[in-house]
């Protein structure tokens, strides 16, 4: 909730009120606010895929909220991956070359996969160039 308060920046009776409406429809998952079923994120999906412009500017936001939070082990994987799928490389390397984020990614093994698939994806695959 506090996460939800700061990043859409409305009053927590706003919150409140559409938690309790979607609440039938929503669950805790480690902490995180998710669908109970995966037709409602389908279904969400379907209707916000074409409204992409919205959906970067989304994701930039929250991308930019993690970046300015002490580093956490949310904030290591929520920057990382927002950068990613925005396909801002140049952000994304340097984030995951920085010591504050490369060490605690590189201390766990979802971490370390998760540094090397950001890792790769920096490589241009057909001439093995830094994506620009």
């Amino acid at each position: 909730e506090y996460e939800l308060l700061n990043i859409l920046q409305v009053p927590r009776a706003v919150v409140s009120r559409f938690y309790l409406a979607a609440r039938q429809v929503l669950q805790v998952h480690y902490g995180l606010l998710t669908f109970s079923h995966s037709l409602f994120d389908e279904e969400v999906l379907r209707r916000h895929r074409s409204v992409g412009d919205v959906n970067a500017d989304l994701r930039f936001r929250l991308a930019q909220y993690f970046l300015c939070r002490p580093v956490t082990h949310r904030t290591c994987e929520e920057a990382p991956w927002q950068l990613f799928q925005l396909r801002k490389w140049k952000e994304l390397s340097d984030v995951i070359m920085s010591p504050e984020f490369f060490m605690p990614l590189s201390a766990t093994a979802e971490g370390f996969f998760d540094l090397m698939y950001y890792w790769a994806s920096l490589i241009d695959p057909l001439q093995g160039d830094v994506n620009p």
